[in-house]
């Protein structure tokens, strides 16, 4: 018998987005260690919504794709290429994804628990954020999708 797994409730995805980058701007401002790597605080992000359709079309295309990572194996675009799609105009883009979890807080969990990821998000150059998240499908390897995208 196939189980549904469990899926984000995502009928005020915004409400949740807002959360997210709450934390992640907490977590910006109490520093981390990433890796062997230790990082101060830094200033917080502000909400920028060329940004969040940016993370919203690769939670979307990675989705319909099947895929993880940062570049699309369809199209070959990459966050900087995505976030200018969006009508992001700033110089300086980055972008963090996390998978199988169900709240902002186990998404930013995850992310911070991998050096890589935590280096992106505690970078002082980025000054502007958007994210997305959205349910996998059975036929998805991973059954929930988050992608923040940071900008300058």
């Amino acid at each position: 018998m196939y189980v549904q797994p469990a899926q984000i409730e995502a009928s005020d995805s915004h409400e949740w987005m807002v959360r997210f980058m709450d934390i992640t701007n907490e977590a910006r401002r109490q520093g981390q260690r990433c890796g062997d790597q230790l990082f101060g605080t830094t200033g917080p992000l502000v909400w920028d919504q060329s940004l969040a359709s940016s993370a919203q079309m690769h939670v979307n295309d990675m989705i319909r794709l099947n895929f993880r990572g940062h570049v699309n194996p369809e199209t070959g675009s990459e966050p900087p290429q995505r976030a200018r799609q969006s009508g992001f105009s700033g110089t300086l883009v980055g972008e963090n994804a996390a998978y199988n979890v169900l709240t902002p807080e186990e998404a930013l969990q995850t992310l911070i628990s991998s050096p890589g990821h935590c280096r992106t998000l505690m970078n002082p150059d980025w000054t502007l954020f958007g994210a997305a998240m959205g349910n996998g499908t059975p036929s998805t390897t991973f059954t929930t999708y988050w992608v923040q995208d940071f900008g300058r």
